[in-house]
């Protein structure tokens, strides 16, 4: 399905002024466009990878810091510019980005003439450094910060005129449902290509949903992952002509739990051959067009707290948990059953915590949305539930690219029936079952603000 989201209905959408400044809803910021006769594109890498001996992060119970690195870890940066309007996208190799880091990197770039929104996502690779998200360490903090800013810079240094198109397939066998394998799951895949008006291909941008969880606890080498292994694959194909990127989805629920074969490094190759095989499929048969206008906007929204039962109830459900996960050992269950007995008692035990702590406050999350002619896509800063996703792009009746991990980090935002059946997912969140819905309508109000913005 090739350029779908160009064939996007104009719906209703708010009230406008007569500067196309969006007036309906307070708090929101105004939708930010730009409509002159070329696009200005660049993209750039730079090394993030930090130094060894620091502590690694995706897992609670990993032991000791990083020995070692097995693939470098990047920040890329994608900048698409109208005028004095323009996107950035930026993906680094991190679990998830601290709102202070996000506020560090704006501040750092707005110093620059014109109008500048930056969409900031992490891969959400467990082979990563800590730090990047609370508590932070400066050292981290500092690395990925430079190495973001530095980044931008260079993708505007390097700017030819471009033309963009967009694409869809599927990449099947990489992810599954991670708390039932027999659950729907649609493994989406989308493409943003970037050509120079030149013909070379300056950009690909993957929007995939699922979690990079190939390599284990145990691993205290710095690595990509899955998408790691996929965007190299990428580069080598098109002779690092382009800078591949990875954005990760709508991923709170779908992970390779039981999809990989084993926890290597050379499972996250099988699993990154795939998607990659995948996504230059789609590459081939897109057709880059002109681009006249980009816009975008966001949100901040006060999401509703998870309700937390009294503390007797979470220490007499853990304890449940936790004999459920000596009994499932002892049996010799699969591994994936296993670790879902395992992340349950962590889930548990996060709740626990927040149970102590007394009662909880809102949580506020930054929602986005953009539009490239008519590609549009939503940036949502959490853990989301893949059915959000689905249920976003089938009452927008057309593809739409989901940036999970984005501008924040809210922690997962399960679905109300996760919430009602328990589980990591649920009982870990810091938000409560109706927290998804509200990013579902909010991203589609700011879709239709970018859209129909003329």
């Amino acid at each position: 399905m090739i350029n779908e989201a160009e064939k996007l209905s104009r719906k209703p959408g708010p009230v406008h002024d007569g500067r196309n400044v969006m007036t309906s809803r307070p708090g929101m910021n105004p939708v930010r466009e730009a409509a002159q006769t070329c696009l200005m594109a660049g993209s750039a890498r730079v090394n993030i990878t930090p130094p060894v001996g620091l502590p690694m992060d995706g897992y609670s119970d990993r032991q000791g810091e990083a020995v070692g690195v097995h693939d470098a870890l990047w920040a890329k940066a994608l900048v698409l510019e109208i005028g004095s309007r323009r996107i950035a996208f930026v993906c680094c190799d991190l679990v998830g980005i601290d709102p202070a880091i996000v506020r560090q990197v704006r501040d750092a770039v707005a110093v620059l003439p014109g109008d500048t929104t930056i969409f900031l996502s992490a891969t959400h690779t467990h082979a990563g450094p800590a730090g990047a998200r609370a508590p932070l360490n400066e050292t981290v903090v500092r690395l990925v910060t430079d190495g973001i800013v530095r980044a931008f810079h260079m993708a505007m240094q390097c700017r030819v005129p471009a033309r963009v198109g967009s694409g869809w397939g599927r990449a099947d066998g990489v992810g599954a449902n991670r708390r039932d394998p027999t659950m729907p799951y649609d493994p989406v895949l989308g493409v943003l290509r970037v050509d120079a008006l030149a013909g070379t291909t300056i950009a690909l941008l993957v929007n995939f949903a699922c979690h990079p969880t190939v390599l284990p606890a145990s691993n205290l080498l710095y690595s990509g992952d899955y998408p790691g292994a996929a965007v190299a694959e990428i580069e080598r194909h098109l002779d690092h002509a382009a800078v591949a990127f990875f954005t990760n989805g709508a991923a709170g629920d779908i992970s390779t739990r039981f999809t990989r074969l084993a926890s290597s490094f050379e499972e996250s190759e099988r699993l990154g051959g795939i998607l990659a095989r995948a996504v230059l499929d789609v590459h081939g048969r897109i057709d880059p067009r002109p681009v006249h206008r980009v816009a975008s906007a966001t949100c901040i929204v006060q999401l509703p707290p998870s309700p937390t039962p009294s503390v007797e109830t979470v220490e007499a459900e853990l304890e449940r948990a936790r004999r459920h996960l000596k009994a499932t050992r002892a049996a010799g269950e699969s591994s994936g059953q296993a670790r879902i007995a395992h992340t349950t008692v962590q889930g548990l035990e996060r709740q626990l915590a927040r149970a102590r702590q007394g009662v909880a406050s809102p949580v506020a999350a930054e929602v986005g949305a953009f539009a490239i002619n008519g590609i549009c896509g939503v940036a949502w800063p959490g853990e989301v539930f893949n059915a959000f996703a689905v249920e976003l792009r089938q009452r927008w009746q057309a593809p739409v690219f989901v940036l999970g991990y984005t501008n924040g980090l809210v922690g997962y935002v399960p679905s109300p029936e996760a919430f009602a059946t328990g589980g990591y997912e649920a009982t870990s969140a810091r938000v409560g079952p109706t927290a998804g819905a509200l990013i579902v309508e909010t991203s589609l109000a700011l879709l239709h603000d970018v859209a129909t913005s003329v």
